[in-house]
């Protein structure tokens, strides 16, 4: 009976200790969009190392204590009572440390909170399955025949520490769970792709895109700023420039028709993730900010970074515009590389670009309150004045003016 008991409370122990962790583990795969091999990457780093450390040690603290006394001439009695209750108490430091050490709860620092999406629920389904079958496994390894296992023989050694071990690989089972998935994800993307294209081709929306290895967002909001004042405009909310983040702002909105413009930032980490939005997106038009050498180790080289960012010019139509900063050197050395139908138009803050591009700044300089600068659009000057800093705003904003003239 004792030992029933024993095993009931240590597996619900071991279980809360997975779904505990796993809420950390879990939000940081969410924030890399799931991504296996991205959070393989992030498990190397050092924010989770010394999570993995704890658990090493909590390990061998556990074991080393456990081996003192299966060793010590101490009676077998004594020795299961005093096994079974260092087991007990190390586990239920497992669940109650996260939240000490401030990995989850309310003591926990994050700059944005774990969303209880749909995903992630199914997510947490998987991770519930997989480790009850991997508990059922170190039963079946150890425990057999069930008859014969007690506190007191050599299997239930073996089980505490494939039980402690299993604690130590909690990052393994969440990348297994999310492997099994992948084809029910791809099914759901596929659907809720496919509904919001068809959404957004029943509509005369003026669609907008933007991309770039950096800028995108920043252009994003200059350029909804400055559409919104005179246009019903929808704009994709941070971090929503996925397939399936621009899919969700499109499929929750009841009426597309209300809107005049869609702006939409669109990110890529992968080849060809610009070509995907696209055809999700169909653009009128494409503005590249800039290239550089950000997610190098996910597109695996910067050739492949400039054909997937040229992407979002290349896929618009003649009856497009496309606009391009031009004092990114990468995009102004590959632009005679790629056939791209629709007109294109520039932007610098150079003014001796001025005989090379559509607009450019002039007298940009930072004052009290920030910055200032002239942009000059065929022959009219403007005064531009923001609280932002830098010349990189005034790149960005320079593209979102350009565009507010040739809409």
């Amino acid at each position: 009976m004792l030992t029933i008991i024993f095993l009931i409370i240590l597996s619900l122990l071991f279980f809360s200790k997975i779904i505990i962790q796993s809420i950390f583990l879990i939000h940081r795969l969410q924030q890399l969009g799931y991504q296996n091999m991205k959070f393989l990457k992030w498990l190397e780093g050092k924010q989770y190392r010394s999570i993995l450390n704890w658990n090493l040690f909590e390990l061998v603290i556990s074991l080393l204590i456990i081996n003192f006394f299966r060793f010590r001439p101490v009676n077998i009695q004594l020795y299961k009572y005093i096994t079974s209750t260092i087991m007990i108490i190390v586990f239920v430091w497992k669940v109650i440390h996260p939240f000490l050490a401030g990995w989850i709860g309310p003591r926990a620092v994050v700059k944005k909170k774990l969303v209880y999406t749909a995903r992630v629920k199914r997510l947490f389904i998987s991770l519930s399955i997989v480790t009850i079958l991997s508990l059922l496994f170190v039963f079946l390894f150890t425990a057999t025949p069930f008859n014969e296992f007690t506190l007191s023989t050599p299997a239930f050694f073996r089980f505490n520490v494939f039980i402690l071990l299993l604690s130590v690989i909690t990052p393994i089972l969440v990348i297994a769970a999310n492997i099994i998935n992948i084809p029910v994800e791809r099914l759901i993307h596929f659907y809720y792709f496919k509904k919001a294209k068809s959404k957004l081709k029943k509509t005369n929306i003026i669609n907008i895109g933007i991309t770039g290895s950096f800028g995108k967002t920043s252009t994003k909001f200059f350029i909804s700023t400055i559409l919104s004042q005179h246009f019903k405009t929808l704009v994709t909310p941070h971090s929503f420039n996925t397939p399936m983040g621009i899919s969700k702002v499109i499929n929750e909105e009841s009426s597309l028709s209300d809107y005049d413009y869609f702006v939409a930032e669109m990110g890529a980490d992968h080849n060809h993730d610009i070509a995907v939005l696209c055809r999700l997106v169909k653009l009128q038009y494409g503005i590249l900010t800039a290239i550089g050498s950000q997610h190098l180790e996910t597109f695996g080289s910067l050739e492949n970074i400039i054909q997937t960012k040229f992407e979002i010019l290349t896929h618009l139509d003649s009856q497009g515009v496309g606009i391009f900063n031009y004092d990114n050197p990468i995009i102004r050395e590959n632009l005679n590389n790629f056939q791209i139908s629709a007109p294109l138009y520039s932007y610098s803050v150079d003014p001796e670009n001025a005989d090379k591009v559509h607009i450019y700044a002039k007298d940009i300089h930072h004052t009290r309150d920030g910055l200032q600068f002239a942009a000059v659009y065929q022959g009219e000057t403007l005064t531009i004045k923001t609280a932002l800093l830098g010349y990189h705003n005034a790149q960005n904003l320079l593209a979102a003016i350009l565009l507010g003239k040739i809409i």
